[in-house]
Formats: structure tokens, C-alpha cells, sequence
């Protein structure tokens, strides 16, 4: 996992906590989403596991700490709410191996998207904080506050994590990217992903900007040909990502119309202008639909997503028919 910056004096308060041996085994981590809660649970869980920490930092040397870079350390468990292959089952064998003598190793339990854990799997979890296992500790992490969440908080020591500002992540992305990126892209890169460090660092890190500016020639084409509906096998591949850029430039198209000058996608003006003949209506309509459609994607609940995708496109279709001839 990357590490960034502004998790530094989270990080460094955190095993200060643990180094006072904190009464509570568990932590509940609270943060927007692409702020780095992860590699911080990560970074938590190293040092729990290393044998030679030193200060604040694991060794990087150990046996156990090779174990946990290599993801082979024998009582490290990874917990996703965002998974649909997360049962009872899996959970209860899980409380059989905290039952068995691991001969001093500590043993993590990482939850990740604890607000999406099916209730009957968080109340399992929560009777496990409750017994105390021998060197055992729980490394929640959330992104809302919900109240199966809060009974978590309740037996935890509880941190929330700041987004850093706008200006802050935009002299980060430009020292790292030094002359690789125009600055007015890592703006939108910034802008695209709601000011998520995370989510703009990676897009900008994969080379996306190249993938984004592609979806959007092959979207503006497929709308001045009335062919909407051929994006289909385009949106079978990176789904949520071009989703979220669909979204954007909506959004942008919304500002257009208000005379709103600061628009997220700056080289897209073309697109914009072909959109700009769909009423606040049909924006709504399209917008809201993609969202939720967003948040089926990310929370992999939806199986047949072909349908989906063939359903939106649909709307677009019908909507832009309508409305832009």
C-alpha cells in the first residue's frame, strides 16, 4: 500500500496508544473515502505483528515482519463489508482460530468498510471485542457512522481522519509528479474525485488522464451520432470509473447552464456544449440514475451488471433523442 504524508501524526498518535498499552483492543478508524485509512490499518497492523519495532516504526527485518509484507503472516485476517462472499461462516471460523495458541504471535483482524458489514457478521465481530482474545486486535475502518458502526466506537479507541485542504493536495500531487502533469490536470484530477488525495494521486499515477480523454472523444462521437447505446462494451471495462466521469461531466454540463465558470473537466467544452440542450430535468434524471448505479458497482451487490449498464444507457439514449435533435 502507498503512504502519504498527512497520515504521519495520525499514524504517530495511534501507536502511541498502543505503546501506553491502551486498555481496548480495538481501533475504529473514521474517514471520507480516499483519505488513506487503509494504509494506515496496514501500517498499524506491521507493527503490532513485528517482533523488533523500533519506536514507532516495524523493523522490516523480523520474521514476522517479512510475513506481513509478503501478505503469508499466519494470523493476519482481512474483513471486507464491500465483499459479497462475506457469510457467517467464514466468520465463525475465524473466532475457531483466535481460539488456538499462536505462540506470542499477535493476532489482527483488519474490517474494512465496517459500515457495509451485514449485521449479523458486526454483531459477531462486536461479542469478539467483547471476549478480549490473548494478543489479539481488531483494526476497523469506516466511512459512515451508522449505528452498528457506533456500538463499535462505543469499544474502541476511536480516531477520525481530516481530508487534507484542496491546496495542500495539489502542492503534494505537484511534487510528485514534478513535470509529468500540466497543473490545470492535477486540478481536475483533485476536482474530478470530490478532493480525494487518494483516488486523484492513483488516477494520476495509472496514466488515466489518457483513458478519460479517450471515454470522452468515443462519448461525444456516439452522442452526435445518435448512437448512445454503443458505448455498452466501452462501459463493460473500468465500469466505476467511467461511471464517476459520466457523473462529472453531467455535473459540469449543470454548471454550463448556470453560468458557472469553474467547471471540473476544462477540456471538455465540446461535450459540454453538446449536453447543454438537455434540460435540468433530464440532467437530474441521468445523474441520480448513474449514482446509484455507482454505488451498486462499488458495493459488487449487483450481479447482473450488463443489465445495468444496458439500462442506463437506455435513459441516456432516450433522453438525448428527446432532447439535443
Amino acid at each position: 500500500m502507498n503512504w502519504y504524508p498527512w497520515l504521519n501524526s495520525y499514524y504517530k498518535k495511534l501507536i502511541s496508544c498502543f505503546q501506553k498499552k491502551y486498555k481496548k483492543n480495538s481501533l475504529l478508524l473514521f474517514s471520507d473515502y480516499g483519505v488513506g485509512s487503509e494504509s494506515i490499518v496496514y501500517a498499524i497492523g506491521r507493527w503490532l505483528v513485528c517482533n523488533n519495532r523500533n519506536g514507532v516504526k516495524s523493523c522490516k527485518t523480523c520474521k514476522n515482519c517479512y510475513l506481513s509484507i509478503s501478505k503469508t503472516y499466519p494470523h493476519w485476517y482481512n474483513i471486507d463489508g464491500n465483499s459479497s462472499y462475506l457469510n457467517i461462516s467464514y466468520v465463525r471460523s475465524l473466532i475457531g482460530k483466535l481460539h488456538f495458541f499462536s505462540h506470542n504471535m499477535n493476532k489482527v483482524i483488519c474490517v474494512y468498510n465496517t459500515e457495509n458489514v451485514r449485521e449479523s457478521i458486526l454483531h459477531i465481530l462486536i461479542k469478539m471485542i467483547d471476549k478480549l482474545f490473548v494478543n489479539t486486535y481488531f483494526l476497523f475502518d469506516s466511512h459512515n457512522m451508522n449505528d452498528l458502526v457506533s456500538l463499535v466506537r462505543s469499544r474502541s479507541l476511536f480516531l477520525s481522519l481530516k481530508r487534507p485542504k484542496k491546496k495542500f493536495i495539489i502542492s503534494f500531487l505537484k511534487r510528485v509528479k514534478k513535470k509529468e502533469v500540466s497543473s490545470l490536470d492535477i486540478k481536475m484530477a483533485v476536482d474530478l474525485y470530490s478532493g480525494s488525495p487518494v483516488y486523484a494521486f492513483l488516477f494520476l499515477e495509472r496514466n488515466k488522464l489518457k483513458d478519460r480523454l479517450r471515454f470522452f472523444n468515443i462519448l461525444n462521437e456516439k452522442i452526435l451520432h445518435r448512437d448512445v447505446l454503443s458505448l455498452y462494451f466501452e462501459l463493460l471495462k473500468d465500469t466505476h470509473e467511467k461511471v464517476c466521469w459520466m457523473i462529472s461531466i453531467l455535473l459540469d454540463t449543470v454548471k454550463f447552464l448556470c453560468n458557472i465558470k469553474d467547471i471540473t473537466n476544462y477540456d471538455q467544452t465540446n461535450l459540454i456544449k453538446n449536453l447543454k440542450n438537455l434540460s435540468f430535468s433530464s440532467l437530474y434524471k441521468m445523474i441520480c440514475s448513474l449514482i446509484s448505479f455507482k454505488k451498486e458497482v462499488a458495493l459488487d451487490f449487483y450481479k447482473n451488471q450488463e443489465v445495468m449498464i444496458f439500462d442506463k444507457l437506455l435513459l441516456f439514449n432516450f433522453l438525448c433523442f428527446k432532447e439535443i435533435f
